[in-house]
This record gives structure tokens, sequence and C-alpha cells, in this order.
């Protein structure tokens, strides 16, 4: 697989074309693919990209994938992440 900007930007556009629960997962599972670390932040009750620490441009993606999965709590985090097979490998 290639990795790099060019497949995490198609991962986005792609979502931004299916924005459901099953695009959001593919999206997370693309991003995952490509070095991406994606979990579930309590304090801001959203996903959150690892990448946030540096780049706040996630913030928008990031909020609108939780919109997406219906994810508020880190129950419903854990039940889509199952339901989805999202686990970090």
């Amino acid at each position: 697989m290639i990795r790099g900007f060019e497949v995490k930007e198609e991962c986005i556009e792609e979502f931004k074309k299916n924005k459901t629960e099953d695009g959001a997962a593919e999206c997370i599972r693309c991003l995952i693919m490509n070095k991406e670390v994606i979990y579930w932040d309590d304090g801001m009750k959203r996903l959150k990209c690892a990448a946030e620490v540096w780049d706040n441009s996630w913030e928008e993606l990031m909020t609108e994938l939780t919109r997406c999965l219906e994810i508020s709590n880190r129950d419903e985090y854990i039940e889509k992440k199952n339901k989805h097979n999202l686990t970090q490998y």
C-alpha cells in the first residue's frame, strides 16, 4: 500500500462523498492504515487524531467522523470500534 499525504487526502475525499456511519468507519480504517492514530478523547467528547497536537486542521474532520458514527461517550466508541473493526494495530 502506498502511504503518504496523497493517500490520506483520498481517504478524506471519499468520506466527503459518503458521510454515513459506514463511510466514517472506512475513512478511519484508511487513515489508520496510513499511520494516523485515532482515539476517543473523554475531555473533548469526540474522536481525536494524534496529529492534532501540532495540526488543528484535523479537528473538523474528527468532529464530523464522531457525528457520523453517532458516538458521544467511551462505551459507544468501544461499541463502534468493535462493530467496524477500527482496532489500532
